[in-house]
């Protein structure tokens, strides 16, 4: 049989004490019990509903309802099943509606309390510090109290009462008397009711360490739960005491018979006693023996002195945690301040994330059983935590488990035995381990992010050295076409014009060496051959800058070029325009568009011997498409290429050819690199069955 406790936080004594009666009556029967801690479990939240019954296999849970209301959905049986599945349950402090409870009768102690004050005492004016007002203790406390008080006002046995609120803590006591102290001036209260021991100790330790005007010099001090503190403070604390260990054990008990099928009572109330200390007014020797009060003494100063070298311990061990540099380091680290304070069963697991969520799969971090670190599953990426338990749980003792969290997230969970005395300094311990995996996690993050950026430098110096290379390599095309360019223009303008100009002026020359007049004819072939000349200086001009592009646009002048081409070659072209009127183009895009077509038309006159070309400009979804497509005889100088678009085929039956394969003229260069500047992709395309295509796709503002 395996049963759950769900606790809040095992560092004070009213939890303590109801877990070591637990572990009392499951250790006497036999019965598999782990400690479940949920302090930082803030809105309803629980991680994957842990504990689910198939992560531990769970008969049952506990709750300790008294103290983990607030942090998580306890209001009736079916919250909790909805919370950790169908199985048995048991409220511990509280009364749930449809799950068997167990509480402390606190109305009728908390009136003799009040009588005691105020009959034996005769006090007048009362402060109550009360608790949260969602806690059930607390209201059922508050009420008794105000009940209480009204009845003796009723018979003028009481002035004045007032209530004031805390958090349990010692912490929040002193906070809240400061704040009414500092806004009362009128009254004066002689007695101090505190709905638990923590908070009467906070007081206690307020009124001695300051003045005050609210409460008189020997103000009396009560609490509630009788923590094993009460009676050594000074003066020994006036409380009442609730059967914590008493029941725990009855929590278990009612836990097997539901398991075995017996029928329980819905609720079961357990009477807390009323103990008379000094703190109320009363002579400390005439309640209890001095002899027994001097040995507990004794035993609670060796325990005090023992609980201050275990936390200098645990503070030394948190400090030095802060300079391991790798998990490793951390495991040894662990495994030797373990042996210090005598634990031998000790894990901690980090939870990994998966399609079902986190909680399922666990990382081992460091396991430690039977005082050894046992490191077989440090290997293993990740792993069932309901197998990891099944390895690591022996039985012998119960398990206590603490979730590892930083703010709201919780990186995993340890599981250990120890000593109940070890509890709250082991939680303090857990808050430096996740500190520690967080701080290794980042650290090695953060190398990883180097090594990436390393990585990425690399790279991108590897790249810049290409584009460098590849820049040099443009800007000698680039010279190369330049170059070619000027050559191809002086040659024209010496094999052509110059020729023209040559011949015009030996023919006036011969005409003005003659006597005789020149005729009419002879003046008609003078000028048709000066006309013939200018003509062709326009044509080389227009070849060198279209100056129409400006003033009539990118259709007219290619349809003009193809015109020209036509008349010029004797090659059919072909021209065609579908763009809208309202698509614009920048001065850069028409140039180097014309320029392309320009330079596909010159390469269709020189290798294609084509008989038609065809110019194609349309509109596609978000780009202009530039289509020249002759019929000549295509490429006859491809390399081959493994490249895997060589062979594909596309709608308008033609063959992608990756530049590679095409040997790179300075005309294909030149296109190429004009392309480039318009952010425009070139294409080069076998037709089928002959013929060349050049496709252009440009992206207009």
């Amino acid at each position: 049989m395996r049963i759950g406790f769900i606790v809040d936080i095992l560092n004070e004594e009213y939890q303590i004490s109801v877990l070591r009666g637990m572990k009392m009556f499951a250790k006497q029967n036999n019965i598999e019990l782990v400690c479940f801690q949920y302090e930082n479990f803030i809105d309803n939240v629980l991680l994957n509903c842990l504990p689910k019954k198939e992560f531990f296999s769970l008969d049952g849970v506990i709750v300790l309802t008294s103290v983990v209301q607030d942090r998580m959905i306890v209001k009736n049986f079916e919250s909790l099943k909805n919370t950790f599945g169908n199985i048995h349950f048991v409220s511990v402090g509280q009364e749930l509606q449809g799950v068997p409870s167990i509480i402390s009768e606190s109305k009728k102690s908390m009136y003799e309390l009040l009588n005691h004050l105020i009959e034996e005492h005769s006090y007048k004016n009362i402060l109550f510090l009360s608790g949260r007002t969602s806690h059930q203790d607390n209201i059922v406390r508050e009420e008794a109290f105000i009940r209480t008080m009204e009845k003796f006002k009723a018979e003028k046995k009481v002035n004045l009462y007032k209530i004031i609120r805390g958090e349990y803590t010692e912490e929040s006591a002193i906070r809240a008397l400061t704040i009414f102290d500092e806004a009362n001036h009128k009254q004066k209260f002689d007695a101090i009711v505190c709905a638990n021991d923590n908070m009467a100790i906070g007081v206690n330790k307020y009124l001695k360490m300051y003045k005050t005007n609210s409460f008189t010099e020997n103000c009396a001090i009560t609490g509630f739960d009788d923590v094993p503190q009460a009676k050594f403070e000074h003066p020994s604390l006036t409380t009442v005491r609730q059967p914590m260990e008493e029941m725990g054990k009855r929590a278990v008990q009612i836990m097997c018979n539901l398991i075995n099928g017996q029928n329980v009572n819905a609720v079961e109330v357990v009477d807390s006693d009323f103990v008379i200390r000094a703190s109320c007014g009363c002579s400390e020797e005439k309640k209890e023996d001095v002899k027994s009060l001097i040995s507990q003494n004794r035993y609670m100063q060796y325990q005090y002195l023992y609980s201050e070298k275990l936390l200098r311990m645990i503070n030394q061990m948190g400090q030095q945690l802060n300079s391991v540099l790798s998990v490793q380091e951390m495991r040894q680290f662990i495994d030797r301040n373990l042996d210090s304070i005598n634990v031998s069963n000790f894990c901690i697991l980090s939870f990994m994330e998966d399609k079902d969520g986190v909680g399922k799969y666990v990382y081992p971090i460091y396991v430690r059983k039977d005082n050894k670190m046992i490191e077989q599953f440090y290997s293993v990426p990740k792993t069932l935590i309901s197998d990891f338990c099944n390895f690591f749980f022996d039985w012998k003792e119960s398990y206590v488990s603490n979730f590892l969290m930083l703010g709201k997230d919780s990186t995993g969970i340890i599981f250990y035995q120890a000593d109940d005395f070890l509890h709250p300094y082991i939680c303090s311990f857990s808050v430096n381990i996740a500190q520690t995996i967080l701080r290794l996690k980042t650290r090695e993050e953060d190398f990883k992010y180097a090594e990436t950026l390393e990585k990425e430098v690399l790279n991108r110096t590897k790249e810049i050295i290409e584009s460098n290379k590849k820049r040099i390599e443009v800007e000698e095309q680039i010279l190369k076409i330049s170059e070619a360019e000027r050559l191809r223009f002086s040659t024209d303008l010496h094999d052509d014009i110059c020729q023209r100009l040559a011949g015009i002026s030996m023919l006036c020359r011969s005409y003005s060496n003659r006597n005789a007049p020149i005729e009419k004819s002879e003046m008609i072939e003078l000028a048709t051959l000066i006309s013939d000349t200018l003509q062709r200086t326009r044509q080389y001009a227009h070849n060198s800058f279209p100056v129409e592009l400006e003033n009539l646009g990118l259709n007219h002048s290619i349809n003009n070029l193809c015109a020209s081409f036509e008349n010029q070659t004797g090659i059919k072209c072909v021209y065609e325009w579908e763009v809208l009127n309202e698509i614009e183009f920048n001065n850069l895009q028409k140039l180097n568009i014309f320029r392309i077509i320009q330079e596909a038309l010159h390469n269709v006159l020189k290798h294609s011997k084509a008989t038609q070309v065809d110019v194609k400009i349309f509109e596609e979804k978000n780009y202009i498409l530039v289509i020249v497509k002759d019929n000549g005889v295509g490429f006859s100088d491809v390399v081959e290429s493994d490249d895997e678009d060589k062979n594909a085929t596309t709608q308008d039956d033609v063959e992608d050819l990756s530049f590679k394969q095409v040997s790179k003229g300075i005309g294909l260069t030149s296109m190429q690199y004009r392309a480039d500047q318009i952010n425009a992709s070139f294409k080069i395309k076998k037709n089928k069955p002959c013929g060349t295509c050049v496709e252009l796709k440009v992206f207009p503002h």
